[in-house]
């Protein structure tokens, strides 16, 4: 028999497979619960209806504090707004991409097909720090004379819609022969640089184009074995990602908006 912690959980991913796979006006509780294993009266009892249990989805996939039980040791030295703005890129990407999770990738294209009402939950419960966390940092290459954006705020879309790119990339080919040759691969990795160092020249100074270079090796390994840790979580929250790159580098402080 379940405990009621075991029961949770795979209700929450048989909700989660669900909405994927049929969308939110489709799906049904019976089918949810028949997924999970358990009676439709256990699912009722623990999350009561289907908008009960779509904002606990959504909450999960906003939820900033997914890895903290991650041990994270500060950086040894301090890194550039070049760097940072490099590593939350390559953390990201990285990360979506190892963890395989294909129906988070199909729940983020329902969302964005469903309505609104999806929207105004994640944004109700969305900490920001992703944001929060970009825009010091771009503030920061701007006072040091590296980067010249005049609105910070944009560039953060921008960042958004160059993993938003990617994750399409990999709907798109999840299931296809084409899938295996490019995720991962020599031409995928080219290709991940490749828009990295794109997104870094769209906010550089001309002058400062220099200052793009490979991210130190023992860098890329810390953050490699953070992303080994962390992709055996169900949901994905980009927050919680930007939470474990702000502790990397000692920068929780900017996620509370302070200076």
């Amino acid at each position: 028999m379940k405990d009621a912690k075991e029961a949770k959980e795979l209700i929450l991913k048989a909700t989660l497979d669900e909405l994927a796979e049929v969308g939110i006006g489709r799906a049904r509780t019976s089918s949810i619960a028949q997924r999970a294993g358990v009676t439709t009266g256990l699912l009722h009892y623990h999350f009561g209806t289907k908008e009960n249990l779509i904002k606990e989805i959504i909450h999960h996939m906003t939820n900033p504090y997914h890895f903290n039980d991650i041990t994270v040791i500060p950086y040894h030295r301090k890194c550039t707004p070049v760097e940072k703005i490099q590593v939350i890129l390559y953390t990201i990407l990285e990360y979506t991409f190892s963890s395989k999770l294909h129906n988070i990738i199909r729940l983020f294209h329902r969302i964005m097909a469903d309505g609104k009402m999806v929207l105004n939950i994640a944004t109700a419960q969305n900490a920001f720090f992703m944001e929060r966390y970009i825009i010091k940092i771009i503030e920061q290459g701007n006072k040091e004379k590296m980067f010249d954006v005049k609105y910070p705020s944009y560039f953060t879309l921008e960042l958004t819609l160059t993993v938003f790119q990617q994750i399409s990339l990999h709907y798109i080919l999840e299931g296809t022969p084409e899938e295996e040759e490019f995720f991962p691969s020599p031409f995928y990795k080219t290709y991940s640089e490749y828009c990295i160092d794109t997104t870094l020249k769209k906010i550089m100074r001309p002058d400062k184009l220099d200052h793009i270079s490979k991210l130190p090796d023992d860098l890329v390994r810390i953050i490699d074995t953070y992303i080994a840790k962390s992709n055996n979580k169900e949901i994905i929250s980009y927050d919680a990602i930007i939470l474990l790159i702000a502790k990397l580098f000692n920068d929780e402080h900017l996620l509370a908006g302070e200076n």
